[in-house]
């Protein structure tokens, strides 16, 4: 199942929010051995619909990490750029709606 967090390609730096805002400028670009974040999108939705195909109108917690989080908002309408992720509260609880796809509920 795909629900990992997202795997940059990066190597920790002192430098990383400089990476971190490339990869959301360019998301369909991934470092070697890297996943883009046009790619991790893809799997995040996939894996999320696998969850609700196993619980078909039935309530379940997912918990992850910033980026997933993320990229599973912006699929579900949110506006979500760089500075969101960067600034996003831990912990934090979104509420997401499966009905063929996600949909941002409003906390």
């Amino acid at each position: 199942m795909g629900l990992r967090e997202w795997d940059s390609g990066l190597e920790p730096t002192p430098d990383h929010a400089r990476h971190h805002r490339y990869s959301w400028d360019h998301p369909a670009e991934a470092r070697p051995g890297g996943e883009g974040l046009e790619a991790l999108t893809a799997r995040a939705l996939a894996a999320l619909g696998e969850v609700a195909a196993e619980h078909p109108g039935g309530v379940v917690l997912v918990g992850t990490h910033g980026t997933f989080a993320a990229r599973v908002l912006l699929a579900a309408g949110r506006r979500v750029d760089w500075s969101v992720v960067r600034d996003m509260p831990m912990p934090a609880v979104h509420r997401v709606r499966w009905d063929g796809g996600p949909t941002a509920v409003t906390p």
